[in-house]
């Protein structure tokens, strides 16, 4: 009974074998497993940079400073908010659907064509993984994707997310850049000046002069004798997550430049505890042949919009609706009489 035993075993040892390569070399896709499968990043906390590229010469480096903030092709602040949904992406990555051997050549060659690659480093000067990402599948639940060096592309989605995952391997660089002008926590700031050119009554500034403590200065730096404290205090606190609304991208660097060289219709100017100083310089958004739906009177100037340049360089669209409350003048806080 036990060698009858024993030979029924062997016997099955072996039929389970023969099937195991019989479905490896005919069904390559009845189980998820495998390295040309592991498209996620567990430890992106040790991610030092990712590189990104698509079929029309965008090319894209984030790299990850000793501080923790990232920057973009080495010259700018990467938006925050973007950097941690890719590092959330990567992480969550997993294996929704084989691609059928039928749609493989399909599949492969719209990756070619229209695909991103994104390599990942870990300090290292070779990437640790490469994966190219391709388009979403019919249903939009994930998307065509391919591990470098694999033979077979997969549909790769993230758990719980309904959707296609292209919009988050972001490739053109001004999508990347930071769109924050000042933001600074309480005490952060050392001084603000406000100018109003061709209305120097108006200007004013906020000095720093202990911890805490700021005063109200007039446009020649005089000191003011009586404000209300609380406001001078409470305008300082909005200069905390003021961001513009996107790049000027419509027109050509000399008008820009000649945006540039008008007068202003405001100026601010912010000094942090380093030093650090921020200017801003609005100017009137001019309208063409835009007219008033109710009235069709034509619209000289944007009413919600304007230009603001950003350290005498950048050219950026900015909203009225962000700017209002920093535009304040000397009057506004010396109306109440009171005493500091």
């Amino acid at each position: 009974m036990k060698k009858r035993t024993t030979l029924f075993s062997i016997i099955l040892l072996i039929i389970l074998a023969v099937a195991a390569v019989y479905f490896s070399q005919n069904q390559s896709y009845s189980t998820f497993k495998g390295d040309d499968q592991e498209f996620a990043v567990k430890d992106t906390q040790n991610i030092t940079k990712i590189f990104l590229a698509d079929k029309n010469e965008n090319r894209i480096t984030l790299d990850r400073e000793n501080a923790g903030n990232w920057v973009v092709n080495k010259n700018y602040e990467a938006r925050q908010s973007g950097v941690t949904m890719l590092l959330e992406t990567l992480k969550e990555l997993k294996v929704y659907a084989p691609v059928s051997k039928s749609r493989y050549e399909t599949v492969l060659k719209k990756i070619a064509q229209s695909g991103i690659k994104v390599e990942i480093y870990k300090g290292s000067n070779q990437p640790t993984k490469t994966l190219y990402v391709g388009s979403s599948n019919m249903d939009h639940t994930g998307n065509y994707m391919l591990i470098d060096g694999a033979q077979k592309p997969y549909v790769v989605h993230i758990e719980g997310f309904h959707g296609y995952l292209t919009p988050r391997f972001i490739t053109r660089e001004a999508d990347w850049r930071t769109k924050n002008i000042w933001n600074y926590s309480f005490g952060e700031i050392a001084e603000i000046e406000i100018s109003h050119p061709g209305e120097p009554e108006k200007n004013f500034a906020v000095k720093k002069t202990g911890p805490g403590v700021y005063k109200l200065f007039d446009g020649k730096g005089s000191p003011v004798d009586r404000y209300d404290t609380a406001s001078v205090l409470s305008y300082v606190a909005l200069f905390k997550d003021i961001n513009f609304e996107s790049f000027e991208v419509t027109k050509t660097k000399a008008q820009h430049d000649s945006i540039a060289a008008q007068t202003p219709m405001t100026i601010y100017k912010v000094t942090d505890s380093n030093g650090k100083v921020r200017k801003v310089e609005t100017h009137k958004k001019i309208m063409k042949d835009k007219f008033d739906p109710e009235t069709g009177d034509p619209i000289e100037v944007d009413r919600d919009r304007m230009y603001g340049v950003i350290d005498e360089d950048l050219v950026v669209i900015v909203q009225y609706y962000v700017f209002d409350p920093l535009t304040a003048e000397l009057g506004e806080f010396k109306s109440q009489n009171l005493t500091p």
